[in-house]
């Protein structure tokens, strides 16, 4: 068996929506190639979650390590790290794969440079 490198390790978050506690104490370890899914009711936080691992969304309390930087505290770094597509019922038809790709990956502050592509959600 071939040892896989840590790529992605969560330990003891918390994420806070205004408030209110949604995720409480999140831990977990992704290696290089794993494929992850998220299952729960509506409403149970999966969606909270990748916003906070992907920089959308800030992280109240816990690490988020990358390649052993933790980056919790850095939601800029994460935004530019961690592509986020939202569900696809969101996302226009017109976007090619390759659009969808730069628009969620890196910074929320990029979609700047694709202002082209704005209306489509109009």
């Amino acid at each position: 068996m071939v040892a896989r490198s840590i790529m992605l390790q969560a330990s003891g978050l918390h994420v806070c929506i205004g408030s209110s506690l949604i995720i409480n104490d999140f831990s977990a370890v992704f290696a290089e190639g794993d494929w992850t899914g998220l299952l729960g009711a509506n409403g149970a936080g999966k969606t909270t979650l990748l916003r906070a691992i992907s920089g959308r969304s800030a992280i109240a309390h816990g690490s988020l390590k990358m390649a052993g930087r933790d980056l919790a505290a850095d939601r800029l770094s994460r935004a530019q790290s961690i592509g986020f597509a939202v569900d696809q019922a969101a996302l226009p038809k017109q976007l090619t794969a390759a659009e969808v790709f730069h628009l969620t990956r890196g910074s929320v502050f990029r979609v700047q440079e694709h202002q082209q592509l704005l209306p489509l959600w109009q």
